[in-house]
């Protein structure tokens, strides 16, 4: 089972543009885990930022983007200011 895995991530071929055009089309939903890191680190409750960002699919699916909807949100637009936010939503970082 090791060997198998092993092999799987040595041919493992990575698309990068791929990868960048799959997270646009999600609306980079899938950095909500390292949003609610950012809320939690900069003094938000960690009830309150998971409470939060359950709602974010909400908002995806009202046709609004997850950055807007972080920064409209009173508590997390305070704490999501400037470059705290868009570091927790970089594919790079």
């Amino acid at each position: 089972m090791l060997q198998k895995t092993t092999r799987l991530f040595d041919t493992l071929v990575v698309d990068q543009e791929r990868m960048r055009g799959n997270l646009a089309l999600s609306q980079r939903l899938v950095f909500s885990g390292a949003v609610l890191l950012a809320l939690v680190d900069h003094g938000m409750l960690r009830d309150d930022a998971y409470r939060w960002c359950r709602t974010a699919p909400c908002a995806l699916a009202r046709g609004r983007r997850l950055w807007r909807a972080h920064q409209e949100r009173p508590r997390s637009g305070r704490v999501l200011r400037g470059d705290i936010g868009r570091q927790a939503m970089d594919p790079d970082q």
